[in-house]
């Protein structure tokens, strides 16, 4: 029989006096609401931010995915700490709080919680049967390249497309508004991958993703956001085949693995 939670909302922070350092597994096994210390490295994020109202505000949150040498665990990221943490990069996480939805054990930040990156963690274990369902990890070679910088949403991160009027620009994707002028860049990428199963496959990445291709390359290029285009190009196109994190449904590639 599944065990019933208490009804509460996603961003209430209440962070215990104490916060033991968990491994994966162990948060997977811990207590709901129980809020502890864990240290990961993010194998997943979703590109784009997600608004959504709580207690009469207009929060934004993203999903990503942690993982130890013990197991791998869904995160909820709000507010500011969505953009503190880049695929590919191991952190601390502390007093993050332990949920459940759907018999499923995940882990939300909230008020209380900190981010800092942390010594890189290399042998992570894949093998949670829920986050392995939902991720695609494939294997190939970049054979075919198209790269291109465009503005984004500095309140969802999603690419704008359209013309600014009088200097302001409104978001497609979350409908806020803003000046032209305070919109961010978002790389972009398209890529022809040469799978190891011989078929050719179409697949997009931004940011995060590009920033786990460098961290993949043993390459002294770290900056995505002022990289030639034409030698992050070359640099696809030489590189051998990866392993890498795909979404289906948008056919994005999400990471590129060590």
């Amino acid at each position: 029989m599944a065990k019933i939670t208490p009804t509460m909302t996603e961003f209430d922070c209440n962070p215990d006096v104490t916060s033991p350092i968990y491994s994966v597994q162990q948060a997977l096994d811990g207590d709901v609401y129980k809020t502890i210390d864990v240290t990961a490295k993010v194998v997943n994020k979703e590109n784009n931010k997600q608004p959504i109202v709580c207690k009469g505000k207009q929060l934004m949150k993203t999903k990503c995915v942690i993982a130890d040498h013990t197991n791998t665990i869904a995160l909820t990221l709000r507010e500011d700490l969505i953009d503190a943490v880049d695929c590919g990069k191991t952190y601390k996480f502390k007093n993050v709080k332990i949920r459940s939805s759907n018999d499923m054990k995940y882990l939300t930040t909230n008020e209380g919680t900190t981010i800092h990156q942390d010594q890189d963690i290399h042998d992570i274990n894949m093998d949670c049967e829920d986050i392995s369902l939902s991720l695609n990890i494939s294997k190939g070679k970049c054979i075919s390249a198209k790269l291109k910088r465009e503005l984004s949403c500095i309140a969802c991160n999603a690419c704008i497309k359209g013309i600014a009027s009088d200097g302001m620009i409104t978001c497609q994707n979350c409908q806020m508004t803003t000046l032209e002028e305070n919109c961010s860049h978002k790389l972009v990428a398209h890529l022809m991958v040469l799978t190891a199963k011989g078929k050719v496959q179409s697949y997009t990445c931004f940011n995060d993703a590009l920033q786990s291709f460098l961290a993949s390359s043993n390459t002294n290029l770290k900056l995505i956001d002022t990289i030639d285009l034409d030698e992050l190009k070359k640099l696809h196109l030489t590189s051998p085949a990866k392993q890498m994190i795909i979404d289906d449904m948008t056919k994005t590639i999400t990471q590129f693995l060590l």
